[in-house]
């Protein structure tokens, strides 16, 4: 399972989007998959978010600009995705 997901993460041309709690191994899992840091943004939603919150949410989502960044990583540290809708900005 590994070894698939780090073949697709290689060759995937969309951007990727990868999300967890603070010390769950992303950084680590990118790391061993040598993608450099020039092809990532580092995102930390407890600095990032006003008063500490860690959701993204259809009430922050458009604080951030993450369709129009030039980087095709994504790392959202301290994030929680809320999932109250299917109709919901996250679910598209």
């Amino acid at each position: 399972m590994y070894k698939q997901a780090t073949e697709l993460m290689l060759n995937f041309k969309d951007r990727i989007l990868i999300k967890g709690e603070e010390d769950t191994g992303k950084s680590t899992l990118l790391t061993e998959i040598r993608i450099s840091d020039s092809d990532s943004r580092y995102y930390n939603f407890k600095t990032l978010n006003s008063a500490g919150y860690n959701r993204l949410c259809d009430e922050n989502i458009d604080n951030f600009d993450f369709l129009n960044t030039p980087e095709k990583t994504l790392i959202l540290d301290g994030v929680r995705l809320c999932e109250k809708k299917m109709t919901s900005k996250l679910s598209g």
